[in-house]
């Protein structure tokens, strides 16, 4: 059955073009892996608002063996070079594809 993450986060307003920067390098990263099916990164229009990645996967077997990847590693070791840029903490939520 495919499985949706979507993680929403929130970013500093004065952070929000290096994070849209990062997404661009990630959205490059983001191919040739196995069980995903699509990736993307949602830019809110209100100002104030969260940004979302929603990614779609055969199963959630293959979510859950990215997030253990070192792939995965290495997407967050560059965000986290970016510094403090996040309001909070990203929120995940998941789904079933009926």
């Amino acid at each position: 059955m495919k499985f949706v993450a979507m993680v929403h986060v929130q970013v500093k307003p004065e952070s929000r073009l290096d994070f849209e920067g990062l997404a661009d390098d990630n959205n490059s990263v983001m191919t040739d892996i196995p069980g995903l099916i699509s990736f993307d990164f949602l830019r809110p229009q209100d100002p104030d608002g969260d940004y979302v990645t929603v990614s779609v996967w055969e199963d959630k077997t293959a979510m859950e063996a990215f997030s253990a990847s070192d792939a995965n590693k290495q997407a967050h070791a560059a965000m986290m070079k970016l510094g403090n840029i996040f309001e909070g903490r990203p929120t995940t939520n998941e789904f079933d594809v009926l």
